[in-house]
């Protein structure tokens, strides 16, 4: 699946690709010194896909110049999960949209809760971060439902989805994630209307990209204020 995925992506842009996979260029020296390129995560949430968990999926992202100007999320067992619509994407600029199942194709936009009492929040990232954090206690303590461990994928879809369905959510939080999990869904919420910081309130960018906040507008603020 990487090897074709990657011949697919260089036919539209001729860019190297990079990812976590050993088909595709060496990742572990980020950010790459290229300005063009393709980031991909083929498989994300490959425990969740190995153990037939329909949690996982696939993330794309475009970058030109250093920047984030396409993301695609894939959700391949979307029909076994509360996420309506299979293909997310967005262009920078463009707004964020998403093909459902049956062949619509719908704008997306985040959700409009106004306060972390009644939001749903979701944690993504090394489990032990994500515990010892006292930031995300102290946000799933005042939330109204905290779910972990579903994947960055369909997180992400989650969060753009957040005013189009009712089983969506309104805050995401990644800790310790990489790239290919992160920054085309950054996107994609952005373009959704939503926002994408670090808690300190720096935003998303191919320097800044483990420890994510993704919401609304107005949560933003508020859970900026419980560090």
């Amino acid at each position: 699946m990487e090897k074709e995925l990657g011949k697919f992506l260089t036919k539209i842009k001729n860019y190297p690709v990079v990812g976590e996979e050993n088909s595709f260029e060496n990742s572990s020296k980020w950010p790459p010194k290229k300005k063009n390129f393709w980031l991909v995560d083929p498989i994300d949430g490959t425990h969740n896909f190995l153990g037939e968990n329909p949690n996982f999926g696939s993330i794309v992202a475009l970058i030109e110049n250093r920047e984030v100007v396409f993301g695609a999320i894939y959700i391949f067992a979307e029909h076994k999960l509360s996420v309506p619509g299979q293909l997310y994407f967005a262009g920078r600029d463009s707004g964020a949209r998403k093909f459902s199942r049956d062949g619509y194709l719908i704008s997306l936009t985040v959700s409009n809760v106004r306060e972390i009492k009644n939001a749903t929040l979701l944690v993504e990232g090394v489990s032990k971060t994500v515990v010892r954090s006292r930031f995300i206690q102290r946000i799933w303590k005042k939330a109204k439902r905290f779910y972990k461990g579903l994947s960055s994928s369909v997180a992400l879809a989650k969060i753009a989805n957040g005013g189009n369905a009712t089983l969506s959510a309104d805050i995401l939080i990644m800790r310790g994630n990489k790239p290919w999990d992160s920054l085309a869904g950054a996107l994609i919420v952005e373009e959704a209307g939503g926002i994408v910081t670090s808690s300190d309130g720096r935003p998303y960018s191919l320097k800044n990209y483990s420890d994510l906040i993704y919401t609304n507008k107005i949560l933003h603020p508020k859970i900026l204020a419980l560090r």
